[in-house]
């Protein structure tokens, strides 16, 4: 994101913190509930992420009314911080601590004493070493809509280790479970507009799982498939 904005606008930033509608929801956790023009109701701790998420895809039928209403909500929520009298930096750790060890508050400075401080808070984002074992489940939206809104995913892993070789065996479990509609919601959130390749409702997707131990062999709905 630094080199991007700086190739856009010939400036060079100090850094950038990157903040997503949890983040933010952990935010108004600490300072109350905002107001914003077109949205009916305040947004606060327990509506933000669903309106942020969800509701403003069904509320707002462009990109562009889209994006000036999150504009309106991050200014609103920005403004509440810094001009409510919240000045106790615990109370801000406190709110933001979740956010941080769960990456969804990520700081990054260009300058290295700073940067060295955010990692020691483990706000960076960064992959920590493997050591030993390790798994990471990633799926990623390939249908350029929101219809991960209604995905449920479980991974359960179940490892076994022999301490006479040291070799390491283990079996991951991923469930995948789409639980959208098919119709009564916009293109934009189930998919099917113009041009898709899938029907509404239907969640295409790309799957990772990351491990340092070698791909054995799998199985797909309890079909074998390759990897």
């Amino acid at each position: 994101i630094e080199q991007i904005y700086t190739d856009a606008t010939g400036v060079s930033v100090n850094g950038v913190i990157s903040v997503d509608p949890l983040a933010l929801a952990d935010l108004l956790g600490a300072t109350g509930p905002v107001s914003v023009p077109g949205w009916p109701v305040p947004l606060g701790a327990s509506n933000l992420v669903p309106v942020l998420l969800h509701g403003e895809y069904s509320a707002f039928d462009s990109q562009a009314a889209r994006q000036s209403f999150l504009d309106d909500v991050t200014r609103a929520v920005f403004a509440r911080l810094t001009g409510n009298g919240l000045t106790s930096p615990l109370t801000l750790a406190h709110a933001l601590a979740p956010a941080a060890r769960t990456a969804h508050l990520l700081l990054y400075s260009a300058r290295p004493a700073e940067q060295a401080l955010f990692a020691s808070l483990g706000a960076t984002g960064a992959m920590p070493p493997v050591q030993g074992d390790f798994v990471q489940l990633v799926t990623q939206n390939a249908g350029e809509d929101k219809i991960d809104w209604y995905l449920r995913r479980s991974l359960s892993y179940h490892a076994t280790y022999d301490p006479a070789t040291g070799a390491v065996s283990a079996t991951a479990t991923i469930t995948l479970v789409n639980n959208a509609p098919s119709s009564g919601e916009p293109a934009v959130i189930i998919g099917g507009g113009p041009g898709s390749p899938v029907a509404p409702g239907v969640n295409r997707l790309f799957l990772s799982l990351y491990s340092p131990l070698l791909f054995a062999g799998g199985t797909l709905n309890g079909h074998p498939f390759l990897m």
